[in-house]
């Protein structure tokens, strides 16, 4: 059986530390020219990379469970409305 893991990319580092992946590894990732992307380095000295777009869904998945459903927004358009009808 045929491993279905596309094998590692070599990049090197351009000018200013610039990093250029190739359009194929671009597409595997889904990542567009113009994307926001959040590095981070772990505690064994790992790259972890993720556009904004990815970061702002994990980290509303890590708060789920801390939520109650409520949303804020909608909570204060409400109060914004009952203000106007007292007025």
């Amino acid at each position: 059986m045929a491993n279905s893991t596309p094998p590692p990319e070599t990049v090197a580092l351009g000018p200013g530390g610039q990093l250029h992946l190739s359009d194929a590894l671009l597409h595997r990732l889904g990542w567009h020219e113009g994307d926001r992307v959040v590095l981070s380095v772990d505690e064994s000295g790992g790259l972890r990379a993720l556009t904004i777009r990815e970061a702002v869904s994990a980290l509303r998945g890590m708060l789920k469970p801390y939520g109650d459903g409520r949303s804020v927004a909608d909570e204060l358009i409400e109060e914004r409305r009952r203000e106007a009808e007292r007025e």
